[in-house]
């Protein structure tokens, strides 16, 4: 399962669009990968899931990528989250409650579409009508990973606007633009209601999707279509662990957004997947809602029995917080035009739960993060892997979580964060100055900063983790140590 929220530009502080994604598969090592700008010839083909090629474009951008350890078809990762260098950012969650309506011979799945999106958008509206045209030449397919035949709904942005993108097996699609002041969230369903085929700025549509409706009986001729209700549904065979838009896996993620940051207090249940929030958006503010574990509601996971008697909020396998210890990777993309194209945009990657897991950052102009950050496999524990480092620390929580979590983890992170915090804004200053001589130096300079604050992320969580073992045998606390 995994989670998406925009941040419309006018409802953040920076002025400009957020847009963060969990992307949780319990056990399956975290990766971020750079895949840089590239010029092809006419016959160079893009490799689909399926095995079938497909022609490859004159140039495709740059883009920097999360994903999971997960083989599916001819894919060595899956279930990638991403930012190109033109700064647009792509991310995606699965849907289990839908209207299927495959053909034979379709071929595209999201796993596909999210690379070709990247590779190809020049901006968020650009790189959906890149979709969709992809969509109308080779169909679009449930996706053939293990476990998760589901379809998707994709959050996709640049700095000045960002929609959700709702895709349906067969080839119907829906896009919805978020509103600039406000903040909005997609779980594991689709969440787009009325469609307007008259408001091209706010709607973008696969050609017939009303026709299809009507032919389906989903709508009667003449009435207004509600995507989600006509296309989702609540229930499915495929997966009833997720569920549709009414299981609380769903609702009470959605609903922690508009409370948190609304103030509202609407029933769970409520269509409801966005608010005006109270005060403007931050990048921080941001990192803290994609950690969130319900604390402080009546939902919250620490109180329940199964949370035991150190209110371990993350015992849940298929979690109904924001916050999932199931997570591979959270990443933030910071949308910034302030910076030059050839420099990009800040991104920032949480491994395992971001909760119990320091903030990374890396540029879309650059070359990503360090090698170690690069790898990691499902079943084979090594904490020369970021993704292990982090996620041991993180499982070690669970020894103790009320006297590990809040003394030993969170203050040593946030601590961390600040300072990647302050020395990135004096690196992008460095940078800024040093480009107007040198671009391909500023590009080195910002990398080498960021690398190095990636390498001091896992040193201090395998050594936090050090710590933890010593001091914490089975629920013993060695207070001398």
């Amino acid at each position: 399962m995994c989670f998406s929220v925009i941040v419309g530009r006018n409802a953040s502080a920076a002025g400009h669009v957020l847009l963060a994604a969990n992307d949780d598969w319990p056990g399956c090592p975290g990766h971020v990968h750079y895949v840089p700008r590239r010029a092809w010839d006419g016959g160079d083909t893009f490799l689909t899931v399926k095995g079938t090629p497909i022609p490859q474009v004159p140039l495709t951008y740059g883009y920097t990528y999360s994903a999971a350890a997960y083989e599916t078809g001819t894919r060595r990762v899956s279930w990638a989250d991403g930012v190109n260098d033109q700064r647009v950012a792509v991310s995606m969650q699965g849907v289990y409650a839908f209207a299927d309506y495959q053909k034979e011979g379709d071929l595209l799945e999201c796993d596909d579409l999210v690379i070709l999106m990247l590779e190809r958008g020049r901006t968020a509206r650009q790189a959906i009508e890149t979709a969709g045209e992809l969509i109308a030449r080779y169909g679009y397919s449930v996706s053939t990973i293990d476990g998760a035949e589901g379809t998707v709904c994709m959050a996709v942005a640049d700095p000045e606007e960002g929609f959700f993108l709702e895709l349906g097996p067969g080839g119907y699609w829906c896009a919805r633009r978020v509103s600039d002041d406000q903040v909005e969230c997609r779980p594991n369903c689709f969440g787009i209601g009325e469609v307007d085929f008259e408001d091209h700025e706010n709607f973008l549509c696969s050609p017939g999707l009303y026709e299809l409706a009507v032919e389906k009986g989903l709508v009667r001729s003449g009435e207004k279509l509600n995507f989600a209700a006509a296309f989702g549904g609540d229930s499915t065979d495929l997966n009833p662990g997720y569920g549709g838009a009414l299981n609380p896996v769903n609702t009470l993620r959605k609903w922690r957004v508009f409370n948190k940051l609304g103030g509202l207090n609407l029933p769970p249940e409520a269509p409801v997947y966005g608010c005006v929030p109270r005060e403007p958006v931050t990048l921080r503010g941001l990192m803290d809602l994609m950690r969130d574990g319900l604390e402080g509601t009546e939902y919250s996971l620490g109180t329940a029995p199964e949370a035991g008697r150190f209110h371990n909020p993350f015992w849940m396998e298929i979690s109904t917080s924001i916050a999932q210890g199931g997570t591979v990777v959270c990443m933030i993309a910071d949308l910034s035009p302030a910076l030059a194209q050839e420099l990009g945009c800040p991104v920032w990657f949480a491994f395992s739960n971001a909760r119990l897991a320091p903030f990374v950052p890396c540029y879309t102009g650059g070359r990503g993060l360090p090698e170690a950050y690069q790898r990691g496999e499902c079943g084979a524990f090594n904490p020369a892997d970021a993704w292990w480092a982090f996620q041991e620390t993180a499982e070690l929580c669970c020894r103790n979580y009320e006297a590990i979590a809040p003394v030993e983890v969170v203050p040593v992170y946030e601590a961390m964060e600040d300072r990647f915090f302050a020395a990135l804004a004096r690196a992008e200053d460095e940078a800024v100055k040093r480009f107007g001589q040198d671009p391909e130096g500023a590009r080195d300079y910002l990398a080498g900063v960021t690398g190095a604050m990636a390498e001091e992320a896992m040193e201090t969580a395998l050594k936090i983790g050090r710590r933890i073992k010593g001091k914490y045998l089975c629920n013993t606390i060695l207070e001398w140590i």
